[in-house]
């Protein structure tokens, strides 16, 4: 009987978590911060996907939601992730929808242990230790790069 009880026991929680983890993405995608911040509180995974390889800060990226991707962010969402249907890097389409305070968020995780958004290659180093340079980054990241400079500086520069 005690077996029994057990799966049942460890079904109902698996049935919560997957719960937590949908309202999670909901929220993440709807930009909605308080249901973020409850849905982590109760027990949601950080990193849970869509069907499509999407997490919380993809969704709260790609729709322009930078309170929320500022959260996830700050509590340690990872940045190297890819879209398993369009085969895009987060920043891809960050830039494409131009959400801009978003990328910026998410650059600035740059450089940041563990994270390489949209696979750019910044933080690998080659065979001699060096640095990759830009010349081998994902074109998402030599757009955002070429962006960031426009903006800044109001020329392109090439």
């Amino acid at each position: 009987m005690r077996p029994i009880a057990l799966l049942v026991f460890a079904s109902a929680l698996a049935v919560l978590a997957k719960d937590a983890n949908e309202d999670l993405l909901s929220a993440s995608r709807a930009g909605d911060l308080a249901a973020v911040k409850t849905a982590i509180e109760g027990g949601a995974a950080l990193e849970t996907k869509t069907p499509y390889g999407q997490t919380p800060l993809y969704l709260a990226a790609m729709n322009g939601h930078e309170e929320v991707v500022r959260f996830l962010l700050d509590k340690g969402a990872g940045t190297d992730v890819r879209d398993t249907f369009y085969k895009a890097p987060m920043l891809g389409f960050v830039i494409q929808r131009k959400h801009w305070g978003c990328g910026q968020a998410v650059d600035r995780q740059v450089g940041q242990p563990g994270s390489d958004p949209g696979g750019c290659g910044r933080h690998r180093k080659g065979r001699s230790g060096a640095s990759r340079s830009n010349q081998t980054a994902s074109p998402a990241r030599r757009r955002w790069t070429r962006l960031t400079r426009v903006r800044s500086t109001g020329s392109r520069r090439r």
